[in-house]
Parts: C-alpha cells; sequence; structure tokens
C-alpha cells in the first residue's frame, strides 16, 4: 500500500510551522535531523530560523548539495558537500548530524564528508524561542525558501545517530512501540498527516496548500501478521442519531502502519490498544477528545449497524465524547487504498493527463506538469493536486469527463476497471464505454476501440536513471527530440526515464527513445511518440547492453560527453569491449556488467532439451513478509557471470510467472520463498543476476519488496550464490524497480551431509521410547561408512511426519550451530544426538517448547529452524501436505514459521541471511493452503488465524484442540471454509476438524 508523504509546492508557498518547546532547545548538544526527499529543486527540509543572524538550524538540499547549518546569533558553523545527486526526481534518504564539533551527512545511508566551515567556536548554542518549520525557513536571507517536492519521514533527533543506526532504521517507518525519547519530532507523511507522532507531540499549523497526500519513499511495508495490519487504514465514520435512527458523516479515524491511531487527523490517541479485533482508548489518557470501543471486522451482518449485510472492512461501536454522559453508536467503512501512482500518458495523442480547472484533459509534458494522478481500489482515479476524483457526466458515450468530490452516491460515475490493454473502462457500463480524447483535446467516454490508441492509457511511475560508461556519471538525456549522452546534474528530469515493456521513456516530455529509420549499424537514435506496436522502440537491457530487440544491434554513445555525446546502433560482437557500450539503469547509481563474449538476446517461457552444454539453475526467491510486499506482475530472471579476465556470459531472460515451483500456489505473494529450477546453457559460475520486472503493467506496477535472493547451478554443486537483507546493496529489503542488477556473493563452502526431515517415536539410538511421537531431523554425512546424527524436535500431537519428507543438503556444523550456539571443536565434539527430550531450548535451535502450543515455539518450529540452515533454505511448507507434521498450521498461526526470537538467534550465532520478520509468515501459509491471492476468503481467515494467535498468547497451557482452536474451527465454517481445506490449513484430520465443530468448549469465550 502506498500510504503517501507531504506534496509542498513552491508555487504555494506550503510548509508546517510548530512552536518552540523545550524538547527543542537542543544548546550545543548533538542532534540529527533525518529525511526521505524526492525534488527536482530541493529547499529547506527542516529548521528554525527566524532572520539571518538568528540562532538556530536548518537542513537545505540545493541542486547537487546538502547543507547543515547551525548559528548562535552572531556566528554560524556548517557543513557543505557538493557534487551529489540529491536533486534529481528520484527517492534519496538524507540524514545529517552534528556530533561534537563535527557535522556529518548521509546519503541513501553512505557516508558523505562535508566541507566544515565557521566563524565561531562549535558547537554553536542554537536554542531559539522561534518556531520550527518543516519545508521552509523563516528568514528569506535563504534564496531556495520553500522546499518543493516530496516529503517523508522527517525526524529530529536529540543524538548523533551513528552510520548504523541510520542504515538499520532507514527503509523502515518508526513503529509506536519502538518509540524512542531521543526522537523529539517525527513527521512520518502518513495519509499526508502533519501531526507530529514523536513523544513530543507538537501541534503545528498548515500554511499554504499541502497538496494531498503524494507518493511514497521505497520503505518495506508494515508488518502483515498482526490484527491491527490486516485492517490497518482510513475509515470514514457515521454516527447514529438517536432520535430518527438515522446516520450521518463523524469523521474518521485512521490505523496507520506505525501503529498510531488517528482521529479526524487531528489527534493521536493516547494509549489506544488493539487486542483481538477491538480497538478502544479512553478520554481519561492525555487529549484524547472520547472514549471509544470498535469492533473491526472483514464483513457484518449486525442489524444494529447495518440494515443489509455488509461486505470488506469495517468497524462498528461505540464512541463517547469526553463532554457526554453517553456513548453514540458509530459504524465506519475502509476507504479505498491506494494502488500505484505517477503520471498518465494517452497513447495515441502523446499527451499527459491534465485538470484544467476541474476538466479531465490532456495536455504537452513538461517539467512543470508533474505526475500526480493515483489508482485506488475499487477503481477511482484523483488527482491528488486536489483530492478529486474522475467522473464521467453521465453513463454511456459521448459525455464529458471531469473532476469532482468523491461520493459514494457516484461510485457508478467515479469507478473504473483497468483492462490487460490500457483501455480505462466505466465500470457501470463495461467493458463497452471506455476513456477516450477528442480533437479538443478533453476526455469523453467512447465505444470501445481496438484499433483507436486515444483508447489506451499508460500508467508510468518511479523512473530511474540510465547510465552509459563512456564518462564518469555518464547518463543519457533526452531533450525535446534530441538525445544525447551528458553528465550527470540535479534538477533535471531530462535525465530521467521510465520504462514499460520494452519501452524506455522519458519522464520530462514522455518521448520514447527510437530508432531512426531502418536498423542498421550506424544509424542514429532519437526521441519520438510511443506507440505499443512500433518495434524501432523496443529495447532491451541485455547483460550490460541496450539493445534493440528486433534487429540484436546494440546503443552506442559515441562523442564527447561534455558536448553531448550522441547515440547510433552499433554491432554487438565488434563492441564488446567500446566505451560507450555498457549501459546501467537505476536510480541512485551506475552497476556496469564488464565487456561479454556471448550473449543472448531472447526470452524463454519453456526449458528445450537437456544436453551437456546446459546445466540447472536453482534460483530462490523470497518476497518481504512486510504487508503489501508481493506482487502478480511479470518477473523475468536472467544469469550472469562475471569472469576474472574480464569476459562476461549470461543466459537468456527467464519469465518466471508461469513456471513449475515450489511450493505451489500464486508466486512472489508477501513471506512466500518460491524456487524456481531453470535448465540453461553452461556460463560459468554465477554471480550476479538481472531482473526485469512488470514489464505488462499499464496501470502502474505493484511495488514489489524482496528480502533474499539465491542462486546454486547443478555444475557447481559445493556452493551457492546469494544477496540478502544482511549485504549492503542499499537498504534491504529492497523495492524492485523496472530493471535491477544485483552482484551476488559467493558462498564456496561444500555441503558435506543430507538432512531428512523424519518422524518417529521419542527414542533415539540411545534413549528411552516416551510416550509421544517426535519430530526429528537426521543429519547423514557422505564418509565411508557415513556418520548419522539426530536433532529430536522435543514433541509433536499425536503423530507427525515420514521419513525423508524432506530431503536437502547442508553443512553439519552449521546444522550444530544452530543446534546448540555453537560450533563442533576439541571442547564440544561431535554428539549422537541433540536435544533429546528437551524443552528448555538447550540443543533444540534456542526454542523453549513443552510439545504443545506454548512458550517460543514448538517441535515444528524447532524443524524449520533446522531446514533454514540448508542450502537452499527449506521449511516444512514445501512438504507434501500429506507427509506434514499433524497441527502443522494450527501452530503456524500460533507462531509462524520459525517461532518467536529466530532473528535475534541467528544473529547472535552468525547467520547472516536470517530472513527480517521471520514470526510473519501466516499470510503466505494461508495462500497456500487455500489456493493462493485470490481466495475470495483470504484475508478473513487471516483475520481469524490472527485472532487465535492472540488468543493463546494468554492462555498458560493451552491445547491445539482446546477453546481458541475449536472457536478458530467455528469461525472457518463460518466463513464458508468447507471440512477438507479446514483441515488443510491446520494440518489437523477431517475428523479432528468435524469433531471440533461440535465442541461447545469455546462458548465462555469473549466474543
Amino acid at each position: 500500500m502506498n500510504e503517501g508523504s507531504f506534496h509542498l509546492a513552491d508555487s504555494t508557498e506550503a510548509y508546517v510551522a510548530l512552536p518552540s518547546v523545550p524538547a527543542y532547545q537542543l544548546g550545543t548538544s548533538d542532534f540529527t535531523v533525518e529525511a526521505w526527499v524526492k525534488t527536482y529543486s530541493g529547499g529547506p527540509v527542516l529548521g528554525i530560523l527566524a532572520t539571518e543572524n538568528s540562532p538556530g538550524f536548518y537542513l537545505l538540499l540545493n541542486a547537487g548539495s546538502i547543507e547543515l547549518n547551525t548559528q548562535d546569533g552572531t556566528s554560524y558553523a556548517k557543513g557543505f558537500v557538493s557534487g551529489v545527486s540529491v536533486c534529481d526526481g528520484m527517492w534519496h534518504h538524507v540524514a545529517a548530524v552534528r556530533s561534537g564539533t563535527n557535522i556529518l551527512a548521509y546519503l541513501d545511508t553512505v557516508p558523505t564528508p562535508m566541507d566544515e566551515s565557521t566563524d565561531g567556536n562549535p558547537p554553536l548554542n542554537i536554542n531559539s524561542s522561534n518556531r520550527i518549520t518543516l519545508g521552509a525557513v523563516d528568514s528569506d536571507s535563504i534564496s531556495n525558501q520553500h522546499f518543493d517536492g516530496l516529503l517523508s519521514e522527517v525526524r529530529l533527533w536529540n543524538e548523533a545517530r551513528t552510520a548504523e543506526q541510520v542504515s538499520n532504521d532507514a527503509n523502515f517507518r518508526v513503529q509506536e512501540v519502538n518509540l524512542k525519547d531521543s526522537m523529539i519530532g517525527y513527521w512520518s507523511g502518513i495519509f499526508g498527516s502533519t501531526l507530529d507522532f514523536s513523544g513530543t507531540r507538537n501541534t503545528g499549523t498548515t500554511h499554504g496548500q499541502i497538496l494531498g497526500f503524494g507518493d511514497a519513499p521505497p520503505m518495506a511495508g508494515p508488518n502483515g501478521e498482526t490484527l491491527f495490519y490486516v485492517y490497518y487504514g482510513i475509515y470514514s465514520l457515521e454516527v447514529e442519531s438517536s432520535s430518527d435512527n438515522t446516520w450521518s458523516p463523524y469523521g474518521q479515524v485512521a490505523l496507520t502502519s506505525t501503529r498510531y491511531v488517528v482521529l479526524n487527523n487531528s489527534t493521536i490517541l493516547e494509549g489506544a490498544k488493539f487486542s483481538g479485533e477491538r480497538l478502544k482508548w479512553s478520554s481519561s489518557r492525555g487529549g484524547n477528545p472520547s472514549t471509544g470501543n470498535l469492533k473491526f471486522k472483514i464483513d457484518s451482518s449486525d442489524t444494529t449497524y447495518w440494515p443489509t449485510r455488509q461486505l470488506g472492512e469495517l468497524c462498528e461501536g461505540t464512541i463517547q465524547p469526553k463532554d457526554s454522559s453517553s456513548p453514540v453508536n458509530v459504524r465506519g467503512t475502509a476507504t479505498p487504498k491506494r494502488i500505484g501512482c505517477g503520471l498518465v500518458l494517452n497513447v495515441g495523442t502523446g499527451l499527459v493527463l491534465d485538470n484544467n480547472s476541474g476538466m479531465a484533459v490532456v495536455s504537452p509534458k513538461s517539467p512543470a506538469v508533474p505526475g500526480h494522478f493515483c489508482r485506488y481500489e475499487g477503481g477511482k482515479v484523483f488527482d491528488m493536486m486536489d483530492q478529486k476524483a474522475l467522473q464521467v457526466h453521465s453513463a454511456g458515450t459521448g459525455h464529458s469527463v471531469s473532476f469532482q468530490d468523491p461520493d459514494p452516491t457516484q461510485n457508478d460515475l467515479q469507478s473504473f476497471e483497468f483492462n490487460d490493454s490500457g483501455n480505462i473502462t466505466l465500470k457501470s457500463a463495461a467493458p463497452s464505454v471506455v476513456l477516450g480524447v477528442n480533437g479538443s483535446n478533453s476526455l469523453e467516454t467512447v465505444p470501445l476501440s481496438a484499433a483507436d490508441d486515444t483508447q489506451k492509457w499508460l500508467g508510468l511511475s518511479d523512473s530511474q536513471v540510465l547510465w552509459n560508461d563512456l564518462a564518469y556519471y555518464a547518463v543519457l538525456n533526452g531533450d525535446s527530440s534530441n538525445l544525447t549522452v551528458t553528465t550527470k546534474v540535479d534538477g533535471n528530469p531530462k535525465q530521467s526515464w521510465f520504462t514499460f515493456r520494452h519501452a524506455v521513456i522519458c519522464e520530462s516530455n514522455a518521448l520514447a527513445l527510437t530508432v531512426s529509420g531502418g536498423p542498421a549499424p550506424g544509424v542514429p537514435l532519437s526521441l519520438a511518440q510511443w506507440s505499443s506496436t512500433n518495434v524501432n522502440q523496443e529495447f532491451r537491457i541485455d547483460g550490460g547492453f541496450l539493445t534493440h530487440q528486433q534487429s540484436g544491434l546494440v546503443v552506442l554513445a559515441q562523442g564527447d560527453v561534455s558536448n553531448g555525446a550522441t547515440l547510433v546502433l552499433g554491432d554487438k560482437a565488434s563492441n564488446k569491449r567500446t566505451p560507450g557500450s555498457q549501459w546501467s539503469i537505476s536510480a541512485n547509481g551506475p552497476i556496469f556488467n564488464t565487456t561479454m563474449d556471448c550473449q543472448t538476446n531472447g526470452v524463454v517461457e519453456n526449458d528445450g532439451e537437456m544436453d551437456d552444454t546446459k546445466v540447472t539453475y536453482t534460483v530462490a526467491i523470497t518476497t518481504s513478509t512486510a504487508w503489501f510486499s508481493g506482487t502478480s506482475d511479470r518477473v523475468e530472471v536472467q544469469f550472469v557471470s562475471r569472469r576474472a579476465n574480464n569476459r562476461q556470459e549470461s543466459t537468456e531472460y527467464f519469465i518466471l510467472n508461469k513456471r513449475e515451483h515450489t511450493p505451489p500456489g500464486t508466486p512472489f505473494q508477501s513471506g512466500r520463498t518460491d524456487v524456481f529450477k531453470i535448465e540453461a546453457k553452461k556460463i560459468g559460475r554465477v554471480d550476479a543476476i538481472s531482473i526485469l520486472y512488470s514489464r505488462d503493467s499499464w496501470f502502474w506496477r505493484s511495488r514489489w519488496v524482496l528480502d533474499h535472493i539465491s542462486v546454486r547451478q547443478s555444475d557447481y554443486p559445493h556452493g551457492s550464490a546469494w544477496i540478502s537483507t544482511s549485504q549492503d546493496y542499499g537498504p534491504f529489503p529492497y523495492v524492485v524497480g523496472g530493471w535491477e542488477y544485483f552482484i551476488l556473493r559467493l558462498y564456496n563452502q561444500p555441503m558435506d551431509a543430507t538432512m531428512y526431515l523424519d518422524w518417529d517415536l521419542a527414542q533415539d539410538n540411545i534413549g528411552n521410547t516416551c510416550d509421544w511421537d517426535h519430530t526429528w531431523i537426521r543429519v547423514k554425512n557422505a564418509d565411508d561408512p557415513p556418520v548419522v546424527t539426530y536433532f529430536d524436535c522435543a514433541g509433536g500431537h499425536e503423530g507427525g511426519t515420514v521419513l525423508g519428507a524432506i530431503t536437502a543438503r547442508c553443512i553439519r556444523n552449521e546444522v550444530v550451530l544452530m543446534s546448540t550456539g555453537l560450533p563442533i571443536s576439541p571442547e564440544h565434539p561431535l554428539q549422537p544426538t541433540y536435544g533429546t527430550n528437551r524443552t528448555d531450548g538447550v540443543g533444540n535451535a534456542n526454542v523453549k517448547s513443552d510439545g504443545k502450543i506454548n512458550w517460543d515455539g514448538q517441535c515444528h518450529q524447532i524443524a524449520n529452524r533446522y531446514l533454514f540452515a540448508c542450502e537452499p533454505s527449506t521449511c516444512i511448507d514445501n512438504a507434501p501436505w500429506i507427509y506434514q507434521p499433524n497441527g502443522y498450521g494450527i501452530g503456524l498461526a500460533a507462531f509462524g514459521r520459525y517461532g518467536i526470537g529466530f532473528s535475534t538467534w541467528c544473529a547472535q550465532i552468525g547467520f547472516a541471511n536470517a530472513p527480517t520478520e521471520t514470526w510473519n509468515n501466516i499470510y503466505s501459509w494461508v495462500q497456500l493452503a487455500l489456493g493462493g491471492e485470490r481466495t475470495p476468503y483470504l484475508k478473513k481467515v487471516l483475520s481469524d488465524m490472527l485472532t487465535f494467535r492472540d488468543g493463546v498468547s494468554l492462555v498458560q497451557n493451552p491445547q491445539p484442540d482446546g477453546p481458541q482452536g475449536v472457536r478458530l474451527v467455528k469461525k472457518l465454517e463460518d466463513r464458508g471454509v468447507s471440512v477438507a481445506n479446514s483441515a488443510t490449513l491446520l494440518s489437523l484430520t477431517t475428523t479432528k476438524i468435524e469433531e471440533m465443530r461440535g465442541d461447545d468448549s469455546d462458548k465462555f469465550l469473549e466474543d
């Protein structure tokens, strides 16, 4: 979900001002200012500066520079860095730190040396009684007095943040539970709110017009596996009149991804608690204006609140204002969530969607026309500049289109569908009535015609930079129809490019990279209006070459960058080492491939026959567990081998979405690790991977967030190549752009053993039989004779798996390390068994378990920790359902895949590539068990399972078939989940499900 940011326009002189409070009296102490920014012209981010010579500070961005200035009224001390790319229309994280006498800067979490200057004796006393301003400074002595662009996650700390702290926190919004006393100002921009979410809670005043809430920075989404995040968003409230039982508007309540609750966009509710599905707050806490008790649901038939059954996310309950003697009934429905934001290009005219005094028109793209249109769930399109919704005048054809106030009573005229051919269809008249453009460049409703390109629309967002190796920081520059390679400079949208399918489109003018005439060596390239059928506009980044798709010729930059190098086509074979032949596309800097000996130019959906020139590549891709991290868009991968002698080979691109993979189900959804086996040509040791993403999404690609990628290959069986959250390749989790090139870390230690997931009685070769069946891990090495080591997973529930339900390669020493926290050594020699009948975490991968649902996890979480130590990592999810331990699904609901504290344990013992949120895997399990992302009751079932988790966490010794489990089974029955599907979801027998459906032990549980 795109939660937005502050959209500030210099033309409206928009900013937020907050009165001086004691927390801002920093004196000579250390402090830090940080923010995410997206701008071409910059301006002040945050500061206190009334006049040129008054005490205070400010963080200022200008084209190519970052400045943190401090002054005490007579002297100044500042840090200044120039020659950086910070005002280039891309999202950047900026942090500036005063630490003692030094001033430091970080750009995209990388330390950036600053030139420091002063005419005083730093650190200076910056105490001031003047107000603090966000997006501006009061002093007109600064020429760039107002920020112009997007701001998000603005934070002020009364400490000098370290490089590690800046890096660790940059890619995540600050959760309410993680709020620190040292944070004295926090303006997140979520939902466009100007509230201060820090403990200071300072109340600000908006000046000018903050233009809605814009695009959001490429940050990881919220943890998707608490009930709060199932329901988070904005809810429009209505109150019931006691006199005539009618309902009228009553403001809104917002649940933010940072776990704050905001009432009417003006009050952060203190002490608000979300327990189960119920939100409560009290007027006795802080400045809360009321007491509230709201229950959140996916649907409701409660006639107290709704005359008919309501579908979708909603809330219902009571609110009692502080000055009232009794509560009133309130109900609320979730406002649609944002899908994508950016520029909307009309294909037939080459013009872009615009708002001309309320009328929907198309206009020439210019730097002054920003991409500010957003698509929402339910099919509405908003102009974020004035919060108006696109609306047709009347159903049928021949009607005008304008921007109006969003109105549920006008849904038939404000709701659209977006098909796979680029048409925007009026939902109430689908598929016959679509939006087109008339001769006056105004939008109107027209009959659908596949041959009419003025009926096709393309949503473009997340522009990147095309880098070339002709010179340092050389980039593609589009000026009118002219096309050159010049030095990268700030403030220039002519150097920003969108990608769609195989087109490369300039942000400045919406024109596409084009071969001028028939493709042949020496033919120049230019810019022209994009057409979906023009093969001269189809290109592909292919192993470092920008290749014309039809001809296989490559794009070369020739000439002097200082004068604007020109672009021509060239033969690939004769330009392998030619300067100007290598290209890279990214937001924040070039990653060039070396020159190539062998390169293919195709896209492959299925493998051909295997022969001795081919090998098997196994690629595992882990999507972040954060909410809204997954995607259904097209994903292509290419394997690359960079050779030590400055030569390189790569495979074709392979489309992954329709390939067989494990586990089954829709790939690339939140929390999933999808493993693909691909037969392709032998290229040598893979140490890089290219990803092409979302080539067929006409209306903005979804924001896909990765946690981990690993590659194994059959001709190098002893090792793998990987990149993950632990690697400093930009901030991970990583938000994928249209094209990405990842350099992988090589892992060369040979796998010396095989791991088996087994089930057997609670015994081992030296132990005695117990009453419970146990899940076991068996590790067998390749010695002659082989040595077998057993790892007891401490209990089960009257059943388990079978011998060898999962088989994977591993290193025995690492499995012992996972078990005990200590490697095999003379002081700690190899044991024949580990963890036998232990429930205190010793020898059980640090999972405290009593064999039932309690403590950190149970036998299944212990087994999954061991399976994580394999290469590639695996888990019980990947075993066929009939071989999974009994009760695995219900245990997963209580503890997730790896149990509580797994990331901490991995960090403690040195497992560097552990996933960041390993407890949060219920969402992917529900998808797997019930059939994928589009299962109609998916989110409802997730809510039920999380309610179960919350319930068992409060019970001293819960049983899987106890009252909480019975309540869960009955909830699933109410949702229409069959006995068979419930059994699959909870890993219980159908007989057990039927027995629990008839149980009444849940009758005393609170609703």
